[in-house]
């Protein structure tokens, strides 16, 4: 990756492959140079929206949980621990149909 800047004092990201060629009797050298700042740009933005809303799920005071279509724990915040009364560790990947939670904490 190759790293400059532009006449506006901006960093360019660029970045290159390499190809050697073999042409009848003749090497030759295929580059591709690619500028990749938008793209690093994005990704930079994407981590940091991500952890926004990890920041923001974390300090909810409501339960947050994500669960898949089988009913298994994907993700619980600390106030889901609370309520439910189990630990990340022991809710994600279980089925919250075989923890029996619905019948125990609903009513």
């Amino acid at each position: 990756m190759v790293t400059k800047l532009n006449e506006e004092k901006t960093t360019l990201k660029k970045s290159a492959t390499e190809k050697h060629l073999r042409l009848t009797e003749q090497a030759a050298d295929e580059v591709t140079i690619r500028d990749i700042t938008e793209r690093n740009r994005a990704e930079e933005e994407l981590l940091q929206s991500e952890e926004n809303l990890k920041v923001y799920l974390e300090s909810a005071p409501d339960g947050v949980y994500l669960n898949n279509l089988k009913g298994k724990f994907l993700y619980g915040n600390k106030k889901t621990e609370e309520i439910m009364g189990y630990t990340r560790g022991e809710l994600i990947g279980k089925s919250f149909l075989k923890l029996n939670i619905l019948r125990r904490n609903i009513w």
